[in-house]
């Protein structure tokens, strides 16, 4: 159990920190993104602005102002425009601030951009911007491989120390994980052997009291003083083994409990058998149908156990005159499925989101019980890997297992 809560405790704190991280890297990305994008969308509005208006130079200041800079703070000799008549001649262009293309290439980029339906987006790895003018169609060109790069570059380092980061934490996690659990799993397993111990230690004195309470009964005959007796260690010798195979199931002990192939119908038609007579003997009905020929992979003993459970919950808790259903079979996805099912009285509280909660008890039960039973049920079906849904409806409690 310790094993499984550290390690729902890692992966909890892994998860936790990937989605801060991820939400925090991808926020300054995005942002960086748009930002990226809205200097470029102005750049190409003040291009377009000017229209043929000679821009200055970097540095230069026109007519005593101070030095300009486009507001991008990227664009050095890497923009043009051409602005197109209404019937598709070109009316003027400036090519002055570009250097990696020639003015041919350049009118003929932008006339696939009048031609086309688009206002703004990016060709041959330059962005523009589509816009009438004063009866003139302006297109407006910028080269960002400068920005774009930078914008890249940001992204590949962010996402590279973030993940060098997680490595780091993820480590860290894993480490503190084993000293903050150890103090628990000490204490654990100190419970543990305390149980494993107890119940020895119970044995012999229960089995004394028995001894005992029969020679009393030779004696003097059965009483129903002896008669309480012989029942209360009953119940504590069955508590006792409950607490030791739980013990044992929450760590997942496979080594105690081998697998193997056996017939699941077999065993399944014993343990009926086995409580026949006790339901008889309460008024119920016991109603089965138990596909022939069912071999599983599995530990019998548990599987025995199991049986036993369910359908010794059913004896306790059925509405008097009530009826016990068992039916197994195969499915047409080859699942094994055992369904017990019972009838309950219909003021019956009984919560099934608790039923597998050690020592939970329906407000209904009039029998005894030591509420470990389900708990034991449901750790040797997670055991066996197995899936356990449990349904309330029309006062019928139902069981159905697969295998």
């Amino acid at each position: 159990m310790i094993k499984k809560l550290r390690f729902k405790f890692i992966l909890v704190s892994l998860l936790s920190i990937l989605l801060v991280l991820s939400i925090t890297i991808g926020s300054i990305n995005i942002y960086n993104y748009v930002r990226m994008k809205n200097e470029i969308h102005q750049n190409l509005i003040s291009i377009v602005e000017r229209g043929d208006e000679e821009f200055p130079r970097m540095g230069e200041a026109p007519e005593g102002n101070k030095p300009m800079d486009m507001g991008g703070g990227f664009m050095r000799g890497n923009f043009f425009s051409v602005s197109f008549n209404s019937d598709g001649t070109v009316a003027s262009s400036n090519f002055n601030h570009i250097f990696f293309i020639s003015e041919e290439d350049g009118i003929s980029l932008a006339s696939d951009v009048y031609n086309s339906s688009k206002t703004e987006g990016k060709t041959d790895n330059m962005y523009y911007l589509k816009t009438e003018k004063d009866g003139l169609t302006i297109i407006a060109f910028v080269d960002a491989k400068d920005r774009t790069n930078q914008f890249n570059s940001f992204l590949v380092s962010s996402i590279l120390v973030s993940s060098i980061s997680y490595l780091v934490l993820a480590l860290l996690i894993v480490l503190s994980s084993k000293v903050v659990f150890k103090v628990s799993e000490e204490s654990y397993k100190k419970q543990k052997a305390f149980i494993t111990n107890a119940s020895h230690e119970l044995k012999t004195p229960l089995t004394i009291i028995n001894t005992d309470i029969e020679l009393i009964e030779m004696d003097n005959g059965s009483s129903e003083w002896t008669t309480s007796v012989k029942d209360q260690v009953s119940r504590l010798t069955t508590m006792t083994n409950q607490l030791v195979i739980l013990s044992r199931l929450d760590e997942g002990e496979l080594s105690k409990y081998p697998f193997e192939d056996f017939s699941l119908s077999d065993l399944a038609h014993e343990a009926v058998e086995s409580f026949a007579s006790s339901f008889k003997k309460e008024g119920l009905t016991l109603s089965t149908s138990i596909e022939d020929d069912l071999i599983i992979n599995a530990n019998k003993y548990l599987i025995d156990e199991l049986f036993f459970i369910l359908l010794d919950n059913a004896l306790k808790y059925t509405a008097p005159n009530g009826t016990v259903g068992i039916n197994i079979y195969k499915d047409n996805k080859n699942k094994v499925n055992i369904s017990i099912y019972n009838d309950i009285e219909e003021d019956n509280e009984l919560d099934v989101n608790q039923l597998f909660e050690r020592f939970y008890r329906s407000p209904n039960a009039k029998k005894n019980g030591s509420g470990i039973g389900l708990s034991i049920a449901n750790e040797i079906i997670n055991l066996h890997k197995a899936q356990i849904k449990v349904t309330k409806e029309n006062n019928i409690l139902k069981f159905n297992i697969s295998f």
